[in-house]
């Protein structure tokens, strides 16, 4: 029973595995008739056999993304298709007319061929550029005229090319393949070549170092459709279709094969290919100041040294991590194993600590100056002269290797140096042309100009940790693939314009300040309104102090207010004259009149004192005791003052109330005076003194008979 059961899964499990996978996809009537008529019969696709990661081999093994994109076809429609090759692209297209092929990979879709073939979309499409040798005159595409120009047998871009380009006449020559090609160019039998740019070329390239791409053509492109004859029009139908629903996965294909075909064309070493396998991790530093070369942009490496870097990860699939920090720094990160590769000048003293690439990028330092300096012959023209260099570049020591006699000013970055030289601090400066380009036109400087060249290498290269040996015969091996000039231009789009970061600084800088402006009044009127709410409740306080040191009833000062004032008298800084004087009889007033009587007479009694002793401090003391000091006096003007004061008293007449009649105010106090010259005579007993004349005067009073002479005689 198990053993039967065991069999008609396995049956089942066969028959599902044997069911082709197209029913997941939804295809027409027409497409689906067309698979269950052709299942049976082996398709045959032409595909050209030097079309680079179409079709290779690797390690002694069929690769390419055709083969695997085959086999996702079969997968798809129960189909047979195979892969026919041919080396000379007009055979191949020859051999499709003739139907031989079913398929053919790579033909463009132009209108003629649309009226008997039909396309699928490109699974990948190539831009056509035009080739030339290094050197020569032919810099863009209209230096054709009148040359001697190439294309590949039956390229549809022998047919574009002069519609597209009706004022370029020239004289035509056509090859079977691109190695014949690149060979008719780099032997002058051609001066202009234009093929497309795949992977392909890029390897033929290698054989012949003397040839360079140059200009592209706009619109014109090599697409990698699927095409069949018009007949068949459901056969590139159902595969168009395929295309789209698996676009993913094809995509995924063509990156996989595109870096093992740079893998081969590369040549790597076991060595080197077992490093890129496991090698998780690049490290690149880009210094934070050294535009347009070192640049980062959302985290990713930018710039003209970004766009190498770049490159290196499309060719060969090594990860990138940028590390960016100031040029020293990045260095002592280099030199410690913290990153793997720095943009660095190859001088003696860099290559004893570090490995070196070769030149990426070749250019020669040149010396700016101000308008007005002269011009110099190489570096030997600097001689006593000021020169700014960035503090770690390497100018610094080549200076004083070929100068006796220089003054060199170190700065912290580019922008530096150049307002040192703007300004006239400095004679001069050494930098890489490109760079200067940069900052001086986006920074506005007019007033400087080229005024020199250098003999020195100054190229640029990649300074790499000396514990990874393959990542630089790696990046040297993938640098003959990459189109420096290509690059560079690629790399300065990816900079920022200075003008227009300048621009966006100075808004930004506007923005903050207004901000910062409005957080300040904003700020500003809390403070005032805290101040005006605290000097208030000072004022408040104050009063209600100055309440505490007053007597109510007559304005002078208390007791308390003495104490206050005390320390600001006791060290006599001016001579003082002090009085200690006493009212008679005002309980006998209170008793006869009441104490609003009472009240009455302090009130005119300390009127009185202010008025015979201006600008004096008053204190009542107590019910009837007062005291007074004045200041800054000499010892004759406090007698006489003495002596007007006591004449007051005497014959001065005080109203108490309207109904009631007045008091004769000599007969109601008794006064002394003490003049106090220094500090050395103590104040206590300057007022001890004083007390005691007043009670002199006092009991000189009573013995005139002043005690009841002193109320009216209604109140005796």
């Amino acid at each position: 029973m198990h053993g039967r059961l065991a069999l008609i899964l396995a049956t089942l499990l066969a028959w599902l595995l044997s069911l082709p996978a197209h029913a997941s996809l939804p295809f027409s009537p027409a497409e689906q008739h067309w698979i269950d008529s052709h299942r049976q019969q082996p398709l045959m696709l032409g595909v050209n056999a030097i079309s680079g990661m179409e079709l290779f081999t690797f390690q002694g093994q069929r690769a390419g993304y055709v083969p695997e994109l085959v086999d996702l076809l079969n997968r798809e429609t129960g189909l047979q298709i195979r892969i026919e090759q041919s080396h000379a692209w007009s055979t191949l297209y020859n051999r499709f007319l003739s139907g031989e092929l079913d398929l053919i990979l790579g033909a463009n879709a132009t209108p003629q061929r649309r009226q008997f073939m039909a396309f699928t979309r490109p699974v990948i499409s190539y831009p056509y550029r035009l080739f030339v040798r290094k050197g020569s005159q032919i810099l863009t595409l209209g230096d054709l005229h009148d040359r001697r120009v190439g294309f590949i047998s039956d390229d549809v871009v022998f047919s574009l090319f002069p519609a597209r380009y009706p004022n370029i006449h020239y004289h035509s020559r056509s090859y079977v393949d691109m190695r014949d090609a690149l060979a008719a160019l780099a032997a002058g039998e051609i001066e202009g070549l234009i093929m497309p740019t795949g992977n392909e070329s890029r390897i033929f390239l290698q054989q012949y170092p003397s040839l360079q791409a140059i200009a592209s053509l706009q619109d014109i492109s090599s697409d990698m459709t699927l095409a069949t004859r018009l007949t068949e029009e459901p056969f590139a139908s159902l595969i168009d279709k395929l295309l789209v629903a698996r676009q993913g996965e094809i995509r995924q294909m063509i990156e996989r094969n595109r870096l093992l075909y740079n893998r081969q064309v590369l040549a790597l070493s076991p060595s080197e290919r077992h490093w890129l396998d496991t090698r998780p991790l690049v490290r690149v530093g880009m210094a934070d100041d050294y535009l347009p070369f070192d640049a980062v942009h959302d985290g990713q490496a930018a710039g003209i040294t970004g766009a190498f870097i770049n490159e290196l990860h499309q060719l060969t699939g090594l990860r990138i991590e940028v590390v960016s920090a100031p040029f020293n720094e990045l260095r002592r990160m280099l030199s410690r194993g913290q990153i793997d590769m720095l943009n660095m000048a190859n001088t003696p003293e860099n290559r004893q600590q570090f490995l070196f690439s070769a030149p990426f990028f070749r250019e020669r330092d040149i010396i700016i100056g101000r308008r007005e300096s002269p011009y110099v012959q190489d570096v030997y023209g600097l001689e006593g002269k000021r020169v700014a260099v960035i503090d770690g570049f390497w100018h610094e020591n080549y200076l004083r290797r070929n100068l006796q006699q220089v003054d060199i000013h170190t700065t912290r970055n580019l922008q530096e140096s150049l307002q040192l030289l703007s300004q006239g601090e400095v004679d001069y400066l050494l930098e890489n042309p490109s760079v200067l380009e940069y900052y001086i036109s986006g920074l506005g400087y007019r007033d400087l100009e080229r005024k020199g060249n250098t003999s020195a290498d100054s190229f640029m290269y990649f300074a790499v940790n000396p514990a990874h040996p393959e990542l630089v015969t790696l990046f040297d091996k993938a640098l003959t693939m990459m189109d420096a000039e290509q690059l560079r231009a690629t790399g300065l789009n990816s900079v920022p314009d200075l003008r227009q970061e300048r621009m966006r600084l100075l808004v930004m800088i506007s923005t903050a300040l207004a901000i910062a402006l409005v957080i300040c009044l904003v700020v500003a009127l809390r403070l005032l309104q805290r101040f005006v709410r605290q000097r208030a409740a000072n004022r408040l306080l104050q009063e209600r102090q100055q309440l505490m040191l007053l007597d109510p009833l007559t304005g002078a000062h208390n007791r308390l207010g003495f104490n206050q004032l005390q320390g600001e008298l006791e060290p006599c800084p001016t001579p003082q004259a002090w009085w200690v004087i006493d009212l008679n009889n005002l309980k006998s007033l209170n008793d006869h009149y009441g104490h609003l009587a009472g009240d009455a007479l302090l009130v005119q009694f300390a009127q009185l004192l202010r008025q015979q002793l201006p600008g004096a401090h008053l204190f009542r003391m107590g019910g009837d005791e007062f005291v007074v000091v004045q200041t800054a006096i000499d010892q004759p003007t406090a007698i006489r003052t003495h002596q007007q004061l006591l004449h007051a008293l005497e014959h001065s007449r005080l109203p108490i109330y309207a109904d009631k009649p007045e008091i004769a105010s000599g007969w109601l106090a008794a006064a002394g005076m003490v003049w106090r010259p220094d500090s050395h005579h103590a104040l206590h007993d300057v007022i001890r003194q004083a007390d005691l004349q007043m009670y002199a005067h006092k009991r000189h009073s009573k013995q005139r008979g002043a005690d009841n002479a002193a109320l009216p005689r209604q109140w005796q």
